[in-house]
C-alpha cells in the first residue's frame, strides 16, 4: 500500500509488480538455500548464488548464457534487495505507464543482458548479479525519452511531470 501511496502510476497486476515478486521469491530461495553466516544481513554464499545463476563470465563462454538473464533477479544480500526494490518502485513503473507492460519486459531484458555481456567484457573475473543491469537500461530509455520529448512532457500533468524529472 506503501509503494501505491509514493509512486501513483503502480499497479498491482502489472510488469513491475511481477519482477518485485520474482525478486523476493528468488532471493527468498537464495537465502533458505545457502545464508552466509558472516554477520551481514540475510547475505546469500557466493556458491549459491553461483548455483542459481549469477553471472560468472568463464561459465558464460563455456555456454550457460541463460546466466545473463537470471543474474538480473539475484540479490547478494537484503540491503541489495531492497535498493533494487526500491529502485524498480520508481523507475521500472514510470517506464510501464509510459511505454506499456511488453515494451517494458523487453527493454528490461535487453537491457540485462546487454549491461551483463558488458561488465564481462570490463571485468572478466568477477562474479556479478542484480537488478541494477536492467534498471540502468531504464534509467538510460528515461532520460533518452525526456530529451526527446522535452516540450510534450507538459501533458502527463504537473505531479508526474515532477516525478519524471527527479528520476531523470
Amino acid at each position: 500500500m506503501l509503494a501505491l501511496m509514493c509512486c501513483p502510476v503502480l499497479k498491482k497486476c502489472s510488469f513491475t509488480t511481477l519482477c518485485m515478486i520474482v525478486y523476493l521469491g528468488v532471493f527468498i530461495a537464495s537465502v533458505i538455500v545457502g545464508l552466509e553466516q558472516d554477520g551481514t544481513l540475510l547475505k546469500v554464499q557466493d556458491s549459491t548464488l553461483v548455483q542459481f545463476g549469477s553471472n560468472r563470465p568463464t561459465l558464460v563462454r563455456k555456454g550457460e548464457v541463460w546466466r545473463l538473464i537470471v543474474a538480473a533477479v539475484l540479490h547478494i544480500d537484503f540491503n541489495h534487495l531492497l535498493g533494487n526494490f526500491v529502485s524498480t518502485i520508481i523507475l521500472l513503473s514510470h517506464i510501464e505507464y509510459t511505454i506499456g507492460p511488453l515494451k517494458s519486459f523487453i527493454l528490461y531484458l535487453v537491457s540485462a543482458i546487454g549491461a551483463n555481456i558488458f561488465t564481462d567484457l570490463l571485468t572478466p573475473d568477477t562474479t556479478k548479479l542484480g537488478a541494477s543491469t536492467s534498471l540502468y537500461g531504464g534509467l538510460g530509455f528515461s532520460i533518452g525519452y525526456f530529451i526527446i520529448n522535452y516540450r510534450g512532457i507538459n501533458v502527463i500533468g504537473p505531479v508526474m511531470k515532477c516525478q519524471f524529472i527527479c528520476i531523470t
